[in-house]
């Protein structure tokens, strides 16, 4: 025999889908043909890509297997060129293409991003605001953004608020909402509040994730100096001047200065 018959796949082109974290996982076997005999007829499968991380391909079998999880939101599709060659002397070769697809899993949990309304005072961690009493509620306290990386249903998000009686989230544009309160704040009632932040996606089984901030309501001059009660007092003529005929007490609801009388 002479070699004179070029190795031929059974097709030029294989696709296999695989979902993503899956490893170590079988995924094809390719197979080429040489009609010659002998050495001539030996195949070697090779990879011509540089994806030996993540597969392997069996020299002598052809078989492809996955070395290492693969990451759907890093790459959805691979190309993998696969070259057959004979043993011979002379040796002759032919090329076919795998596509391999990855499958979205529901893998990553639904990331929030807040951001106060630039208005307020707020620390240095970005988790803490203060915030007037006097504040106009009809103002967005807070700008959220829920993003997941996943694909489809896995990859939609629902956000919700708590306390939701006292304040609630308003969608500006997809993914990006403004945080509102329902009803005006009384520092005097209530002067913080711990606003929790919930985002779950709609996968199987679905992920969440959750952030808390605090709003501190500053102190406006709203509450009027207030007696404890009335006051009578009773005075003998002809005391000296001048004398002490009683002592009166008020308080303010206030804080601060605006709490001083």
């Amino acid at each position: 025999d002479v070699n004179d018959c070029r190795p031929r796949f059974e097709s030029p082109v294989y696709n296999v889908t695989i979902a993503e974290n899956t490893v170590p996982e079988y995924l094809l076997k390719i197979h080429a043909v040489d009609n010659d005999i002998g050495s001539n007829a030996e195949l070697i499968y090779t990879l011509e890509n540089d994806y030996d991380k993540l597969f392997r391909l069996d020299k002598q079998t052809g078989i492809l297997t996955l070395n290492q999880a693969l990451d759907y939101e890093l790459h959805k599709l691979y190309q993998l060129n696969v070259q057959v060659h004979d043993n011979g002397v002379n040796p002759l070769g032919n090329t076919c293409i795998i596509y391999v697809y990855v499958l979205d899993q529901n893998d990553h949990a639904p990331s929030i991003q807040m951001k106060f309304n630039p208005i307020f005072e707020h620390n240095q961690d970005g988790n803490m605001a203060y915030v007037k009493e006097s504040f106009d509620i009809n103002l967005p306290l807070a700008f959220v953004t829920v993003f997941d990386q996943d694909s489809e249903d896995r990859g939609k998000a629902q956000l919700t608020v708590e306390p939701h009686r006292l304040f609630y989230h308003e969608l500006i544009r997809p993914n990006y909402y403004a945080i509102k309160a329902h009803q005006n704040f009384d520092r005097e009632s209530v002067s913080s509040y711990q606003i929790e932040l919930h985002a779950r996606d709609f996968g199987q089984p679905s992920l969440r994730r959750s952030m808390t901030f605090e709003l501190n309501i500053t102190d406006i001059n709203d509450q009027i100096p207030q007696f404890h009660t009335n006051y009578t007092f009773d005075l003998i003529e002809n005391n000296r001047i001048p004398t002490i005929i009683g002592q009166i007490h008020a308080y303010d609801n206030d804080q601060g200065l605006n709490g001083q009388i």
